[in-house]
């Protein structure tokens, strides 16, 4: 009787636990069985523990870099973090910031694809993924403004007013900045060797490029245009060969090059050298030509003729700028002859040519000192609020010492000019 009561209530406490959920102690789990090699199985790695990418900017990370370089590096990440601040919804960036009056200023096209270039190159330096996806929304939004060409459908063409900027220009900076996003999707990337396409067309037999919709180039459209737009397309041009390689490119690359050593010779401006130097100088590298190796080493030693030093300049913050083929007072367009430069110290290595490697590696460090004094930072922006410094100011860059309007073509050539030293050997210590 006793031993019935027992099983009973035994019987009932187990129910008891079930129904309260109580479970028993699980048991531990089995050895999984050897694989059929007879060797143990390899250990799983959690998805967490896999090594990280490593960007380019990463190897700055070790101690003994040069205080330039390492200064360099930091304002890349202030200029970088400022386009990315400017971004809108729509995939546009904020043109440009006037301080004193706290409002946003107008800008045009062409200013918006050279941001879109800069944050495009910061974003393959740095591996930021945010920046990625801003330069990304920002080519996709600008390829809206163009549209297939009716006479050739390999061909991609602008659809810009003459107010909105320079229709090749335009084309050329939205290429490259395709062609310069990390990984960039293959479609995208399609429509940039499109792009490439329409600046061909541009080409004359000579080589010259026609930047105006007319016959004659129009100087009172655009007065500087001849330094500017040239250049970029070849280096457009030379981008597009380094992605895909193709024999219309490297012809459209000679005949430039050959065209514009004449140009060069007859009006050796600043600017003219500063834009036609990356294409030059990537051409002399890949091709090996002596031609275009002296005619880079050429216009660079102009570049380094033109330098302020503490003996010539009337300001004490032009030195390391370039004298500007009209006026006095260097402007933004500096950093164009410092990413010539940099482009010229990756040749100079290249040759080897020590006495110019020297030459150009100080100019261009002089050069950037300038530049860096037109960003906004703690040093020159204390009087304003913290809070409208860190959103609008901290890391823009204005047009010229005495113009403190920011705007992101000002910030993009800031940005573009210190990238392209931070990769040229120049950066390196001695």
């Amino acid at each position: 009787m006793r031993r019935c009561i027992f099983t009973v209530c035994g019987l009932g406490l187990v129910g008891l636990l079930a129904g309260l959920g109580v479970a028993q102690p699980p048991k531990p789990p089995a050895l999984l069985p050897p694989s059929v090699t007879g060797r143990p199985h390899d250990p799983v790695t959690p998805v967490a523990a896999t090594a990280p990418k490593v960007a380019p900017a990463d190897r700055f990370k070790t101690p003994n870099h040069p205080v330039e370089t390492m200064a360099a590096v930091e304002s890349c990440r202030e200029a970088a973090g400022w386009l990315t601040r400017m971004s809108k919804a729509d995939g546009r960036f904020m043109a440009g910031v006037d301080p004193a009056l706290g409002r946003e200023l107008q800008g045009h096209d062409f200013a918006q694809a050279c941001a879109a270039l800069a944050l495009a190159r910061a974003a393959r330096f740095t591996g930021d993924e945010k920046a990625t996806a801003v330069a990304a929304q920002a080519c996709l939004t600008l390829l809206t403004l163009t549209k297939p060409d009716a006479t050739d459908p390999s061909a991609r063409v602008p659809a810009l007013s003459a107010d909105r900027g320079n229709k090749v220009g335009f084309a050329a900076v939205l290429a490259m900045a395709v062609y310069d996003l990390p990984n960039p999707d293959a479609k995208l990337v399609a429509e940039a060797d499109k792009l490439c396409k329409f600046l061909y067309s541009c080409l004359r037999s000579d080589g010259s490029v026609q930047f105006t919709d007319g016959d004659t180039p129009s100087a009172k459209a655009d007065p500087d245009g001849a330094n500017i737009y040239p250049g970029l397309c070849l280096q457009a041009l030379m981008v597009s060969d380094r992605v895909t390689p193709e024999a219309w490119k490297r012809d459209a690359l000679a005949r430039g090059v050959k065209c514009y050593r004449e140009v060069f010779k007859s009006a050796p401006t600043p600017e003219l050298c500063g834009r036609l130097l990356p294409a030059v100088c990537d051409y002399a590298v890949r091709t090996k030509d002596k031609a275009a190796t002296e005619f880079a080493f050429a216009m660079a030693d102009r570049l380094c003729d033109r330098q302020y030093t503490t003996d010539d300049a009337k300001n004490l913050r032009w030195v390391g700028a370039f004298r500007p083929a009209s006026g006095d007072e260097p402007t933004v367009q500096a950093c164009s002859g410092c990413e010539g430069l940099a482009a010229a110290v990756t040749l100079a290595i290249q040759t080897p040519d020590a006495t110019r490697y020297a030459r150009y590696r100080k100019a261009v460090r002089d050069g950037l000192a300038f530049a860096r004094g037109l960003q906004f930072g703690a040093a020159n922006g204390a009087h304003f609020t913290p809070e409208f410094r860190a959103k609008y100011l901290d890391g823009g860059a204005c047009g010229s010492p005495t113009d403190g309007l920011l705007r992101c073509e000002h910030t993009a050539a800031l940005l573009n000019c210190q990238l392209r030293y931070l990769e040229s050997g120049a950066e390196r210590a001695e």
